[in-house]
């Protein structure tokens, strides 16, 4: 397992090449941004108003580390897309079907390599959960709760359920189409390509988008992972 392991550390360097950009571009465009004076530094106050001081800093980062989410789904996506179309672009998946190591090892190597996604996620979505709580003294928000705790935890549901989910479909669709493509750059593109459509297409209240939203992504990243498993068990080269 080892072995395979550190054999798709090297597949996937453009992907964790992708997934070190998500984490440190929103940090380093943060830092600028401060640097440049455009985070304000409000005098100390009990409640924080909309719109000034804190409220604004934290509205400033949620919206470059909401940007990094969107580098996440990319990364996500070339970590689907790279999984196996390498192997079946240079046909070392026909070499990999002689080794001692079973299929189900082999897919499930580069399934643990590919959980590296996980960290660029819970960092720009952990930096925005973390700031909406600072606008929480903000009054009254779309959930109603206004200064609640409720309101945290719908919140969390949004950030973390819909960007997980959609980091979910890109990474799922872009896997399946991986084991069908022998180019990492077509599969990862139609995992992209997936999401913009599929995003585009949800014209429902918001409260009911947001929950299809979630269990659609999961469920689509789940069926194409799995589907893409069961395939490759199946087919050893083009």
């Amino acid at each position: 397992m080892i072995a395979l392991m550190r054999k798709d550390l090297r597949i996937y360097r453009a992907a964790f090449i992708a997934a070190a950009i998500a984490i440190c571009l929103p940090i380093l465009l943060a830092i600028l941004q401060y640097l440049l004076g455009n985070f304000p530094m409000p005098r100390p106050m009990l409640v924080p108003q909309p719109g000034t001081g804190v409220t604004a800093t934290a509205d400033s980062l949620q919206g470059i580390f909401a940007f990094g989410i969107g580098l996440t789904v990319i990364a996500a996506a070339i970590f689907g897309g790279t999984a196996f179309s390498i192997e079946r672009r240079d046909r070392s998946a026909e070499f990999l079907a002689m080794l001692p190591a079973s299929r189900s090892t082999v897919a499930l190597s580069k399934l643990l390599v590919s959980f590296a996604i996980l960290l660029p996620w819970i960092i720009n979505s952990g930096v925005m959960f973390v700031c909406q709580i600072f606008n929480f003294h903000s009054g009254i928000d779309d959930y109603g709760f206004g200064r609640s705790p409720q309101r945290i935890v719908g919140h969390f549901y949004e950030i973390f359920g819909l960007s997980g989910a959609v980091i979910a479909a890109a990474f799922g669709v872009a896997w399946l189409s991986g084991v069908l493509s022998r180019s990492p750059t077509i599969a990862s593109c139609i995992g992209l390509f997936f999401v913009f459509v599929w995003l585009w297409g949800f014209v429902l209240p918001e409260a009911v988008m947001e929950f299809l939203l979630i269990a659609t992504g999961i469920t689509v990243g789940i069926i194409g992972t799995l589907a893409g498993v069961l395939i490759s068990f199946k087919r050893v080269s083009p």
